[in-house]
């Protein structure tokens, strides 16, 4: 953890503090738990665990990031600092230093803002009751004499996160270097905890479905507001006759009135309205960011590539910033053009819904999906 972080969508990572408690489906396999307390045993997971506040060097470093020039190489995609000379031409002065990609040599590198992700080992949603006001302050002051950096702020708890900010940073607008984000690793918790994220007053939110487990639709998960029922409602539907003046009747399209206790038939129509009105709502730009990929470890799971398929689909049609982070241990053998002899691989392929994945680990499988590599991001 700290400064160079290997999470390709980020450029360091900050832990104010470390530990955590399993909350959900995506927390099984958790590696932070693995290093930090099962092989280091630096801190204790669980509920009868006590957070662990990271060292006083820790919390200074993104005082010096804040002071770093960064740059983006438009070539290749590096971030990072860059190699200068001195252009020196016959009969004149030396011009000034030209930057270049030390990765690939581009000239085409322009200065950019530095992102960090916080936190890699903890929650800062977290609620145990070891986790100081002090500290969220300290981290909140923190934020604040770093004006140059981009804090990502990534919880599985976002209305806990929502209180203790907002405690601090009220809540109508929040700083404009916060970006806040979920953890969504199926339909369950993203309709549990997108709506929660639409209400948190920050430049950025994004939602992480990594890792995927099952197929996510954004739009079932989203809240519409009040622009999308009205777009949903101008449009020509054939829907029963009883439902559109039960709610016109009750002027609102999210209903549970006598409608659907007399007709409960019509609560598919009542479900295909809140699709639909959550996807204009996600056009609205709602959600500026979605993160996504596959379990590497051990014991990783698999992610059928349709899923990703059809989170990247929605992304792009909502005009959503889509990040694929990475195949994890298992990659679609279809992604493997070197591949003529099955037999090669130590571990036997095995299908997931009619896709054929092979286990060759989460550095071979890479991050390229369906050719190419997706690293959007916002700004």
């Amino acid at each position: 953890m700290g400064k160079n972080s290997k999470i390709q969508w980020t450029d360091h990572t900050f832990n104010p503090w470390m530990g955590c408690t399993k909350v959900s489906a995506g927390c099984t396999h958790c590696y932070a738990e693995t290093l930090m307390d099962k092989r280091y045993g630096k801190v204790q997971w669980g509920p009868l665990g006590t957070r662990v506040r990271t060292s006083a060097a820790m919390w200074k470093q993104p005082l010096k990031w804040n002071k770093d020039t960064w740059w983006k190489c438009e070539t290749c995609g590096y971030r990072g600092g860059v190699s200068t000379y001195k252009d020196v031409e016959i009969g004149s002065s030396p011009s000034e230093f030209n930057a270049h990609c030390p990765k690939c040599g581009s000239p085409e590198v322009y200065e950019t803002r530095q992102r960090v992700f916080c936190a890699s080992l903890a929650d800062v949603g977290d609620h145990h009751p070891s986790i100081l006001n002090e500290w969220i302050e300290d981290l909140v002051r923190l934020i604040g004499q770093t004006p140059n950096l981009d804090w990502m702020l990534l919880t599985k708890r976002p209305a806990n996160l929502l209180a203790r900010f907002g405690m601090f940073w009220g809540l109508e607008k929040w700083p404009e270097n916060v970006w806040v984000g979920v953890s969504a690793e199926n339909q369950k918790y993203a309709n549990e905890r997108i709506p929660v994220l639409q209400k948190i007053p920050v430049a950025i939110r994004f939602v992480s479905c990594e890792p995927l487990l099952e197929y996510i639709d954004l739009s079932e998960a989203i809240e519409p507001d009040e622009e999308a029922w009205h777009e949903v409602n101008a449009m020509e539907r054939d829907e029963p006759e009883e439902f559109i003046e039960e709610c016109e009747a009750e002027l609102d399209w999210v209903n549970y009135s006598s409608d659907l206790v007399e007709n409960p038939e019509h609560r598919e129509w009542e479900r295909q309205r809140c699709v639909i009105a959550g996807f204009r709502t996600l056009k609205h730009g709602v959600i500026d960011l979605v993160i996504t990929g596959g379990e590497s470890g051990p014991e990783a799971r698999l992610t059928d590539p349709n899923w990703l398929r059809a989170l990247r689909d929605e992304c792009t049609q909502a005009g959503i910033r889509f990040f694929f982070k990475q195949w994890g241990e298992n990659v679609p053998l279809d992604h493997l053009p070197w591949v003529t002899d099955k037999t090669m691989f130590r571990h036997k392929p095995v299908e997931i819904n009619g896709t054929m994945m092979v286990r060759i680990g989460k550095a071979l499988a890479g991050r390229v999906l369906d050719g190419r590599e997706w690293s959007e991001m916002p700004g």
